[in-house]
């Protein structure tokens, strides 16, 4: 028996829930080559035939891509439990205070469960270890591609933060490619809203990076721990996340994984970083350019990067649109419950508008960010810097109160829906 392709669009289609809840018999697609192939398909032409169905296999069957550490990078816990164990987390840089644990004992059990063998012994008992000059605090994150660690600077008295490669990556030759242009990449961006790189070591025993530490919060943890943020915060962070955007560009950078984990929002003047420019390449890194490769953080990527295509900055500006969406809403434009099913969304299929989630949202500020979702990059903005200073109109309208009759104007549509919502539950017609 073989699934019908009918059956296998529906699971493409699954917005919310399991994807394979459809599916009777996942055992037989666990094991039959022609309904995977099917699936591949069916998941799109805008997918290159060598590439869908290894992704497919990865978001669905859990067997793992053997391209190299470079194709493919999970966003967050949670989404690796949910699009198949095997498919590679990334590292995500998430500077914050020592307070990022609810308590000392939650954090204790967080460093337990990370490998840190490979410091040396800490010189002072409340110290997790030593690496070169550096004395090590405690883990701030890990992932897949490394570890993020604050430390002191016993040289120049100084807090960092340091990113260390995954120490079963450092045999890896692409791996440390790839994170020596990490390196080189992020240090040649000197601009107030990228996070500096002080140093880079690459010896025989150690791979990491020292970068300032930042004493704050990234923008996924400020909206999970608030909600959709106020309309001023959306403006004010997108606009100096495009600032940071524009100097990359200027460089020849495009980041490639613009999300909300990599946007740090510093404590007290919530000034805006942009972090993690692992997946980022030069426009003529030709010897690491693979035709085909998807790389980038599903939820977040652009169409060009979903189908594997050619990126330019303008890609950079999708994913800026998608983090304003999130900021709005509290949800990614495009969801399911499978990668390739979020990839086949992003690729085919238009965002649900903000209006119909958020009605208070002024239009002028729902139009900014369904310019940065157009599916053509001729139809975002230019640049960078183009999308800044429409941002910044905005935000100078919407201080001066220009927006306001918008405003008011769903608040009243809001107050009214809500009425009769009440009205058709006190009638029983709805629960």
């Amino acid at each position: 028996m073989h699934y019908s392709d009918r059956q296998l669009q529906r699971m493409l289609q699954q917005d919310d829930g399991d994807l394979l809840a459809s599916a009777p018999d996942f055992q037989h697609l666990e094991s039959c080559p022609k309904c995977q192939q099917r699936l591949a398909k069916l998941s799109g032409d805008t997918w290159r035939d060598d590439n869908s169905l290894d992704f497919v296999r990865q978001a669905l069957l859990g067997q793992p891509h053997v391209e190299g550490e470079d194709d493919f990078w999970q966003d967050s816990p949670e989404s690796a439990g949910r699009f198949g164990g095997s498919v590679t987390q990334s590292i995500t840089v998430q500077i914050g205070p020592s307070g990022d644990w609810e308590d000392e004992s939650q954090r204790r059990h967080q460093v337990q469960a990370i490998n840190t063998d490979f410091l040396e012994p800490a010189l002072y008992p409340d110290l997790l270890g030593r690496l070169g000059r550096y004395d090590v605090e405690h883990v701030i994150g890990a992932g897949g591609f490394g570890i993020v660690l604050k430390a002191h600077d016993s040289d120049l008295r100084r807090v960092v933060a340091l990113k260390v490669l995954a120490p079963h990556l450092k045999s890896s030759a692409a791996a440390r490619q790839r994170f020596a242009r990490e390196a080189q990449t992020a240090a040649a961006i000197v601009h107030e809203h990228v996070i500096p790189i002080f140093d880079v070591v690459n010896t025989d025993d150690h791979c990491y990076l020292v970068m300032q530490y930042i004493a704050g919060e990234s923008l996924q943890e400020r909206v999970d721990r608030q909600g959709p943020l106020p309309i001023e915060d959306v403006l004010r962070i997108a606009m100096q996340a495009a600032s940071g955007l524009d100097a990359a560009h200027q460089q020849g950078v495009v980041h490639r994984d613009v999300k909300p984990a990599n946007i740090l929002l510093e404590e007290s003047v919530d000034r805006v970083l942009i972090s993690d420019f692992g997946l980022a390449r030069t426009a003529d890194d030709a010897n690491l350019t693979r035709s085909g490769v998807i790389t980038g953080t599903p939820h977040y990527m652009s169409p060009e990067q979903a189908s594997g295509s050619i990126v330019d900055d303008r890609s950079d500006l999708f994913s800026l649109g998608s983090v304003m969406y999130f900021m709005c809403t509290g949800r990614p434009p495009f969801r399911a419950p499978q990668i390739v099913a979020v990839l086949n969304r992003i690729c085919n299929h238009a965002h649900r508008p903000i209006s119909q989630i958020q009605p208070q949202i002024p239009a002028p500020v729902s139009d900014l960010i369904d310019k940065l979702l157009s599916k053509d990059p001729a139809k975002r903005f230019r640049s960078a810097a183009a999308a800044r200073v429409a941002i910044a109109q905005v935000l100078a309208d919407y201080q001066s109160g220009k927006l306001a009759a918008d405003v008011r104007l769903a608040e009243r549509y809001q107050s009214v829906q809500r009425g009769v919502l009440q009205t058709l539950s006190t009638a029983g017609i709805v629960g």
